[in-house]
């Protein structure tokens, strides 16, 4: 479904807006958001985790870097894995967060909460990564000219093909920490040479966020992805905008739980930014802020 496509009622909207508790929250990230869109000398990021990439979310991220509304997705080694499968049109089922897991082990089916993956398509996926690897054969590489080379031979309604078509960076912090990764370490073993240089990944990020006159991100779920962002913006005196989508409390000190104003303390957030957390599951209110939005797009 297209951003323009998408229906939810303008008294909904308006009841979100005006609302209290959690619908607070999300009346405020889509203020900012709007803002965010608007802001023409803002550079705008989306930190994604592999999940999101596996769920429904990923059309909109595909629509989003199309209309050249994206400047830089940060994204784990797994969303490499789950927008190429689903560019490949290797389905990602619908089940169950109460699937029987020794039984979809027996069936090998792998679960990513109520997401189900024929653990075939991994097989399959082994032998097209293989085949690219070898098609690029340098041996030294950077993460994100590694990806750009990928992005290059995947297909083209994939968020890589696209990133690469629109001038969007697609940088990984976590490459290893996947299906991806993992092909990466079977491919080494035969190619001793071979080496990944993500310090050039990050001086390519660095010249981004340096050359920016505001910055702005969309931080869905969590994890080392949002902490790259936040990171990465520390060396701008932080982020101008930022909504953080999470169902994480922030009780257990992770950064996939701490609140956005927690970043401030550090400078990766900038003291008069506009910024709030959701608590909440991102694959339901990042559709609802963008639906919101729809005309900033």
């Amino acid at each position: 479904m297209s951003v323009s496509d998408m229906r939810i009622d303008e008294d909904i909207v308006g009841n979100i807006r005006r609302g209290s508790f959690t619908g607070q929250y999300i009346s405020n990230a889509i203020t900012i958001s709007e803002k965010m869109f608007k802001d023409k000398e803002c550079i705008r990021f989306v930190a994604l985790p592999a999940h999101i990439m596996a769920s429904g979310v990923r059309g909109l991220i595909l629509e989003l870097v199309k209309k050249k509304k994206i400047d830089v997705i940060i994204g784990a080694g797994g969303c490499i894995v789950h927008d190429l499968m689903k560019g490949w049109g290797w389905k990602h089922e619908i089940g169950s967060f109460n699937e029987d897991d020794k039984l979809l082990h027996k069936k090998n089916i792998n679960r990513i909460g109520n997401i189900l993956l024929d653990n075939k398509h991994y097989e399959n996926f082994e032998d097209k990564i293989q085949a690219m690897l070898k098609k690029i054969m340098p041996k030294k590489i950077g993460g994100n000219e590694l990806i750009k080379e990928i992005a290059k031979m995947a297909p083209e309604d994939t968020v890589l093909h696209q990133c690469l078509k629109n001038n969007v960076l697609f940088t990984s912090p976590t490459l290893l920490d996947s299906a991806f990764g993992l092909q990466l370490f079977f491919y080494r073993q035969d190619h001793s040479d071979f080496v990944i240089d993500q310090i050039k990944d990050m001086q390519e990020l660095a010249a981004i966020v340096f050359g920016a006159k505001k910055t702005g991100a969309f931080m869905l779920g969590g994890g080392v992805t949002k902490h790259h962002t936040m990171a990465a913006n520390l060396l701008r005196n932080g982020l101008n905008y930022a909504v953080d989508i999470t169902a994480v409390p922030e009780w257990d000190g992770s950064i996939s739980g701490a609140r956005i104003s927690e970043g401030i303390s550090w400078g990766k957030i900038n003291e008069g930014a506009d910024c709030v957390t959701v608590p909440g599951d991102a694959t339901l209110i990042f559709p609802i802020i963008i639906n919101a939005v729809k005309r900033a797009l």
